[in-house]
């Protein structure tokens, strides 16, 4: 065969390969368009794309059914339209950053729906290209309306929790049952946030009276006892139904079951209607007190409009009510120890069992609180847990003794619980504080004192607690130690917090290395931390040598 006709044969083979491995691109590419577009369709979450400008170009089904706009409104509409005006600023930055070429992040922010709605999203965006030029935004927006409403709620939790501590507190106080009494209906009041309240209680001879009310008339409290036996608050007094309720933390408290009535006008009780009509409250929650598995007494809490309970409320009256039940019971003890003095003896020891109840109860709010404190800010507890384990390593190097050691893990444990007073807005702030925010965040070592000093076995914890963010040089807070005067325990803390707080990420920063944290610690001898428990601490992080915590 002529050279020329191989050749023309060979380029014709060429031809029809490279016409074959085309098609099959070109197959690939539809085939690949085409799955995107399922995707793109049928995604859970929003998927939208805009010009550099903010005009939207496409939105999938999601965010139609989401925003309430169809794909055709969407496509007339730029981001400025329906993203809530406060996080306009965001977005501008976030499409700048994209068009510098930052890479892509995730930001949290709200929209506002067709209706009017206003909804969170977390969205995470980057650019994309058409021959090698960027022509636009990709997004992707996650609703996290339930994980907001889960922050809300473990707030909410945190805010009434640091109340009940105080209340317990006001409790333990009072050792006559009408200054118990007086404790429980202010109490009361204010963990319900009722405008009124009522407290039956239940007398030795079995008859039921009213021993204090705040904001209900002499008039109604009279038939309401005279009606007593037809009303739930009567039946809670005869029916003791079992109750446990389980806190943050895995604490269990045992109680009685409350009545709530969110809007009395919707109940069939004509005599709950009158008695309701005739004082001019809506609402009632009605909470009994019991011991040992009998009704001594019921406070009846009284709202001016419908009203509904969230399961934080729920937990702490739960706990609250179960607390007065001690303390009322304790008071009365401890009267009939003055009448029957040949029962002296017994009294006391069972005043001092109710006492330590009161005790291991506050401990379980405290450990509660924590918890709550925690789910704030995921990087607290897991900055808790290694704080555990080094503090205890470092401290038994130091030939700490046991007693101590073990306030040295509590004081690992619950330094940063005095954060429950610290704002959100200063707590996750993604940036540099301001003077006064930073003076806020100061406060948070003696919140936490005074929270812990309230239990005689936390007392030393408290201390340490206050006193964690003391310098050697005396240029810490919040009250200037230096040296020797800061307690061994919270300069053993000191070291360990600011390991933990190098190598861990947080929203203003990066994790840094372990190497890095070591170096920086050691720069810090002599002026921040105690020279001595650097060196031992350095020692002991190579031997145990903690995984760096994931970047947040």
């Amino acid at each position: 065969m002529p050279r020329s006709t191989r050749a023309n044969l060979d380029g014709a083979k060429r031809t029809s390969r490279q016409g074959r491995l085309l098609q099959l691109q070109k197959d690939l590419l539809h085939e690949i368009a085409d799955r995107y577009r399922e995707l793109f369709e049928n995604a859970n979450d929003i998927v939208y794309t805009t010009d550099l400008n903010g005009r939207f170009t496409s939105v999938n089904r999601a965010g139609e059914r989401l925003t309430g706009y169809t794909q055709d409104e969407a496509r007339k509409m730029d981001i400025a339209q329906v993203v809530a005006p406060e996080y306009l600023p965001l977005v501008r930055k976030m499409l700048a950053r994209k068009a510098a070429g930052d890479e892509p992040a995730t930001h949290e922010l709200e929209i506002v729906t067709k209706d009017g709605r206003r909804v969170p999203l977390e969205v995470c965006s980057q650019l994309f290209f058409r021959n090698g030029k960027p022509v636009g935004v990709q997004g992707i927006g996650r609703n996290i309306t339930k994980r907001r409403l889960a922050e809300d709620e473990n707030h909410r939790r945190a805010i009434l929790m640091g109340r009940l501590i105080g209340l317990t507190e006001a409790l333990s106080q009072p050792v006559t049952e009408p200054g118990v009494i007086e404790a429980i209906g202010r109490g009361a009041l204010r963990l319900s946030e009722a405008s009124r309240a009522v407290l039956l209680v239940r007398q030795t001879d079995g008859t039921v009276r009213c021993a204090w009310s705040q904001g209900i008339s002499s008039t109604y409290i009279t038939q309401v006892l005279a009606h007593l036996a037809d009303l739930p608050a009567g039946h809670l007094m005869t029916e003791v139904v079992d109750h446990v309720v389980e806190l943050p933390g895995g604490s269990i408290v045992q109680g009685t079951r409350p009545v709530l009535i969110s809007d009395v006008q919707a109940q069939e009780s004509e005599l709950l209607s009158r008695l309701a009509g005739a004082e001019g409250y809506r609402a009632a929650g009605i909470w009994p007190i019991t011991s040992e598995r009998r009704a001594i007494g019921v406070v009846k809490c009284y709202y001016d409009s419908p009203r509904t309970w969230s399961k934080p409320e729920l937990d702490v009256l739960h706990v609250f009510f179960r607390q007065a039940a001690i303390a009322l019971e304790n008071a009365r003890l401890y009267e009939a120890r003055a009448q029957r003095a040949a029962e002296l003896e017994a009294l006391l020891d069972e005043r001092a069992r109710l006492d330590q109840n009161l005790q291991q109860a506050y401990v379980q709010m405290v450990l509660a609180l924590a918890q709550a404190t925690a789910s704030r800010d995921s990087y607290t507890a897991l900055h808790s847990t290694r704080l555990v384990v080094l503090a205890e390593e470092v401290a038994r190097a130091l030939g700490v003794g046991d007693e101590e050691i073990e306030n040295i893990r509590w004081g690992a444990r619950l330094h940063d619980i005095g954060k429950v007073g610290v704002p959100d807005s200063i707590l996750t702030k993604q940036g540099p504080l301001t003077e006064r925010e930073r003076a806020v965040m100061q406060q948070h070592p003696i919140i936490g004192e005074e929270i812990l000093a309230r239990i005689e076995r936390m007392r030393g914890v408290a201390k340490l607690v206050r006193h964690h963010q003391e310098r050697w040089d005396g240029t810490g807070y919040p009250d200037g130690l230096r040296g020797d005067a800061i307690p061994l325990g919270a300069r053993i803390l000191a070291v360990v917090d600011a390991y933990g707080a190098i190598v861990g990420a947080r929203p203003y920063k990066p994790a840094r290395t372990h190497e890095e944290a070591v170096t920086e610690i050691r720069r810090c001898a002599g002026t921040q931390f105690d020279p001595e428990i650097v060196d031992v601490f350095c020692q002991t992080i190579e031997r145990i040598r903690l995984p760096e915590e994931p970047e947040a």
